[in-house]
């Protein structure tokens, strides 16, 4: 739940950035450039305490992009590697309009190195699959026909797993449902409504706002992801939508 608790704790010092949609990292994986809805280097700034500000002062300063900045990651010889980052500089052009235009701050996050091997980051690379199914104007909270998963471990690709958006909905929903049932949970829930500054900002409210940005744990089982158990749940019980 890392990536969660790091959402809740940036939720609090801007709601508007994370009610915005974010702009994704890229990945070159099998000759692609692809998407990511995943932020893998923000493990990198985890592991070492310090944060993206505190390495480079060219940052991306819109809500559209509340790290900072947007990552380029390969993956060779099994390998996760980051390749670049980048950062915006801002200017005003000969008509005294705003401009920007894109920095490569690799070298202020890793000096003298062309690539980084992330061996920070250990969990799923969550990649989208054909077309947008559904929009929504907070974070990474828009559906796609499916996702490709890439299971990494200290920076090394375990394996890949392609779901369908009813598969990966049926995992979400089986374990948001049981996820509310945890102390973590109210914890979480109770901080949001603490912290909440509008009445509107109900308990149904950060409910829903909690599941928008919840990510199921992708279980396996021999190689091959087990759904027989989370349609037998979904079947007896009533989950969270």
């Amino acid at each position: 739940m890392k990536r969660l608790f790091l959402i809740i704790s940036l939720f609090f010092i801007s709601f508007n950035c994370f009610a915005t949609a974010q702009v994704p990292d890229y990945i070159i994986w099998e000759e692609d450039t692809l998407p990511m809805l995943t932020n893998p280097l923000e493990s990198y700034f985890e592991a070492h305490n310090i944060k993206f500000s505190d390495l480079s002062s060219v940052r991306n300063s819109s809500t559209a992009c509340c790290r900072g900045y947007e990552a380029i990651f390969e993956i060779k010889e099994g390998n996760l590697y980051v390749v670049n980052v980048f950062g915006k500089k801002y200017y005003k052009d000969k008509n005294g309009n705003s401009q920007f235009k894109p920095i490569n701050v690799m070298d202020s996050i890793f000096p003298n190195q062309k690539e980084y091997l992330l061996k920070e980051y250990t969990g799923f690379l969550r990649i989208p699959v054909g077309e947008r199914t559904s929009f929504v104007q907070m974070g990474y909270a828009y559906d796609y026909e499916g996702y490709a998963f890439i299971e990494i471990e200290k920076g090394k690709v375990i394996q890949s797993q392609m779901l369908t958006i009813e598969e990966y909905n049926l995992l979400k929903e089986a374990q948001y449902k049981e996820y509310i049932k945890t102390e973590e949970f109210q914890k979480h829930l109770n901080k949001l409504l603490e912290n909440s500054k509008e009445e509107k900002h109900n308990a149904d409210f950060y409910v829903q706002f909690l599941y928008k940005f919840f990510e199921p744990n992708i279980n396996h089982q021999n190689g091959k992801l087990d759904f027989i158990g989370v349609k037998e749940s979904l079947n007896s019980h009533n989950c969270y939508r």
